[in-house]
């Protein structure tokens, strides 16, 4: 509060006979202070000092416009009874620093008054949230500080093609992923986590969160798989086995080798599965005729087929009244052969043909004999 003081001359003599005025002080807004006795001819030795908060005081003036400075060293004049304070105002110096101690901005703020603010400071990976302080009446130096609040980020799992639970989690930024998920996919074995659905760089739970939201890709490996086929003939022989590997969960035609003396199996389609399969595979038998030319002979007991399982079968040779069987000819006979033996492995028809020799006949009679020979279609008459 401001204050008013009439001005009029007035002394009094003290004990010691001098003569002294009563001076009052106007603290222009500062503390107030009582009236103080002053001697005339002397000077004012000990002015005090007045207080006012954010302020500096600058010293004593004659006049309210303060232009007339009065010190301790100013003689007392009777006409100025009243002295006004004269003052500064203080600035602050008030610094606005970001999360590592940077200054983002220092400015001289007037006691009292608010400080301005820079623009909203950023940081990767963070959001800033306000100041540390109050800052719209600054009565003293002062550092304001920014404040971040950490962010956190969506961690998106692509199973592609599988199945993954959760599909996606929140993680901070800068911290590790944590434990991640496994994913499945029929007949696929899980390869990891990467950052891109074919190739990129692998990641796991110690992997860091960057600053945004990201997609990680599930890759896979190849699950081999394996059939074998059990070869077999129809009467239950074992004719060997045939193996055969792919990727499980993808399909093949299997095609079988043709075997002499049998019927090839019709192909197969197959999916190849993550645990072996063995699959029997039918070989049927070739039944094969056995063919005999016996020009009017006679064979028993010869059978007239066979199959590439039958025993060793040796052919019963044919007779043939007066003459003499002389041979087999035919299927893989170079020459007539007496002895012909169907080896047990052997396949395909096969045709015999008989060949004979005439037997000589001899006819009596009472004055002769006759010689017959079939092949010369002569008669040799002797006595």
């Amino acid at each position: 509060m401001k204050n008013f003081y009439v001005n009029s001359f007035y002394g009094s003599f003290s004990g010691n006979g001098k003569a002294s005025i009563t001076v009052n002080f106007d603290t222009q807004e500062g503390e107030a202070l009582s009236p103080q006795k002053f001697y005339l001819g002397e000077s004012y030795k000990n002015l005090p000092t007045p207080v006012r908060e954010g302020y500096t005081f600058l010293g004593w003036f004659e006049d309210v416009n303060k232009t007339i400075l009065v010190t301790n060293d100013s003689i007392v004049d009777p006409e100025v009874l009243v002295l006004y304070a004269k003052w500064q105002i203080i600035e602050y110096t008030v610094r606005f620093l970001d999360y590592n101690g940077s200054e983002l901005k220092t400015e001289q703020v007037p006691h009292g008054s608010a400080a301005t603010p820079p623009s909203n400071p950023s940081r990767v990976g963070y959001t800033f949230t306000g100041w540390d302080k109050e800052y719209t009446v600054i009565t003293s130096n002062l550092d304001i500080n920014a404040i971040y609040t950490i962010n956190s980020y969506t961690l998106t799992f692509n199973a592609t093609g599988g199945q993954v639970t959760p599909q996606s989690i929140e993680v901070v930024y800068n911290q590790p992923y944590g434990e991640l998920p496994i994913p499945t996919k029929d007949y696929k074995e899980f390869a990891g986590w990467f950052t891109l659905e074919e190739g990129g760089v692998q990641v796991t739970a110690e992997t860091l969160m960057g600053a945004s939201s990201i997609t990680i890709y599930a890759h896979w490996n190849d699950i081999s798989g394996s059939v074998t086929f059990n070869l077999k003939s129809n009467s239950g022989i074992s004719l060997g086995t045939l193996e055969k590997q792919g990727v499980a969960g993808e399909s093949e035609s299997v095609t079988f080798d043709a075997k002499d003396g049998y019927t090839t199996p019709s192909a197969q389609e197959i999916t190849y599965q993550l645990e072996p399969q063995s699959i029997d595979v039918t070989y049927t038998l070739i039944d094969y005729t056995i063919t005999y030319n016996l020009d009017l002979g006679v064979a028993e007991g010869n059978p007239i087929s066979y199959n590439i399982e039958s025993e060793n079968i040796t052919l019963n040779n044919p007779t043939k009244e007066r003459f003499e069987f002389a041979g087999w000819t035919g299927t893989e006979l170079l020459e007539p052969t007496l002895t012909v033996i169907i080896n047990k492995g052997s396949h395909g028809n096969r045709e015999y043909t008989a060949t004979y020799t005439a037997l000589d006949t001899v006819i009596i009679t009472e004055d002769k004999k006759e010689t017959v020979t079939e092949d010369a279609q002569k008669v040799i008459i002797t006595e």
